[in-house]
């Protein structure tokens, strides 16, 4: 075969393949969750104009990608369609609990009354859904807009959220146990919906932002400020108030922990009509007594834009990944697209791959190590020269 020839069949491969690449419809609403730290699972969501979908779609990070051409996989499964849900992976990374939202049959108007357990586990082993017989008496049924969080004991905490008929805020915090498959409330002094919710080393869930009540106007949105807090030891709240850089009250924005405990939030908006708020990124760092918000520089270079609402993060890596979600302007702009965020670098990039993206300190410790070892080298090499010369002479001087 002519190397003409092979370049052009190499190359029509290669087109019908990237063709053929699966790419994900545009939609908000969704949850999602990291299973054994490698491959990240969206379920359901929002197609825009309550067009609810029952697709699992999931990325696998291990492996290196491109935002351009992300390696989604989907399966449609389920009798049933959902959004505004949040979700939980097992401790053993067995299965995942769909809990909670807005849950609709497959041929079922949007305007028809939910239904369905407000509990619903699916097997990673099998692709199977099956729903848990739990004792104990709670009804995450009728609310969504909450997050839930599960610690390594295999306790999901579940906190606030919205009715999703009336729009009222549900008052009410429950742990679910997976271990015996039981409830138990806890008491309540305040609740939101819209927050972002973060698991830290101690045992400690912070709660960011979202609303406190259900009105939409600017009262309606927690201060930034007020970081309250659940001890997951004591099941007890407190609250610390943060200083720093003014971070605007907002909801449907995410959260991350990164490295050095400290929280990355992106995102958010306020509505009705997925108002921008600012600023898009900033980071609150606990390490300091009060907590402290920071402003990070937020390039336009590889940043979505505008900025995004009621989207998917996940932490991997050093890496903040961020997909899907509403993008904040008026009307509904629903986003298809995956970005990356290097949370050691700050700074937004194109490829998941920590090899091409080394902070400045490891930069300058490679290099110190690389010094030594060259110099390490040059020494051995001086004193094995010398050593023989050395032998030499001692030779000639023998005669």
């Amino acid at each position: 075969m002519k190397i003409s020839s092979l370049f052009f069949a190499l190359y029509f491969v290669l087109i019908v393949l990237v063709s053929c690449q699966f790419i994900p419809t545009s939609r908000y609403l969704q949850t999602s969750v990291l299973v054994n730290n490698s491959k990240w699972y969206i379920f359901g969501g929002d197609f825009g104009n309550s067009n609810f979908t029952n697709e699992i779609l999931n990325l696998e990070l291990s492996s290196s990608f491109d935002i351009s051409s992300p390696q989604w996989h989907k399966d449609q499964i389920g009798s049933f369609k959902y959004f505004f849900s949040t979700s939980c992976v097992s401790v053993d990374n067995s299965s995942i609990f769909i809990i909670g939202g807005n849950m609709y049959d497959l041929d079922q108007r949007p305007e028809d009354p939910n239904y369905y357990s407000n509990v619903y586990e699916y097997s990673l082993n099998n692709s199977s859904w099956t729903t848990p017989n739990i004792t104990g008496i709670d009804n995450f049924k009728e609310c969504g807009g909450l997050q839930s969080i599960i610690d390594n004991t295999g306790r999901i905490f579940l906190y606030g959220g919205v009715r999703n008929i009336s729009g009222e805020i549900c008052n009410k915090m429950s742990i679910f146990y997976t271990n015996n498959m039981s409830w138990l409330s806890i008491n309540l002094t305040t609740s939101r919906t819209g927050y972002a919710a973060t698991l830290l080393k101690g045992g400690n869930i912070t709660y960011i932002g979202g609303r406190s009540v259900a009105t939409y106007n600017d009262s309606s949105y927690v201060n930034m400020n007020e970081i309250l807090i659940f001890d997951t030891n004591s099941l007890s709240w407190y609250n610390v108030t943060a200083i720093g850089d003014y971070i605007e009250g907002r909801a449907g924005h995410s959260a991350v922990l990164a490295r050095d405990s400290k929280i990355i939030i992106y995102g958010g908006a306020k509505t009705p009509k997925a108002r921008a708020v600012k600023p898009d990124l900033a980071m609150l760092d606990i390490n300091v007594y009060p907590f402290k918000w920071i402003i990070l520089n937020n390039s336009t270079v590889g940043a979505p834009s505008p900025s995004l609402t009621s989207h998917s993060a996940t932490f991997y890596d050093d890496f903040m990944i961020i997909t899907l979600g509403r993008f904040t302007m008026s009307g509904t702009y629903l986003n298809n697209s995956t970005y990356i965020f290097d949370t050691l670098n700050f700074k937004w990039v194109n490829t998941l791959d920590r090899s091409i993206s080394l902070t400045a300190p490891e930069i300058i410790t490679i290099s110190i190590i690389a010094i030594f070892v060259v110099l390490f080298f040059i020494i051995v090499v001086v004193i094995l020269q010398r050593s023989k010369e050395s032998i030499k002479n001692e030779r000639l001087s023998s005669f």
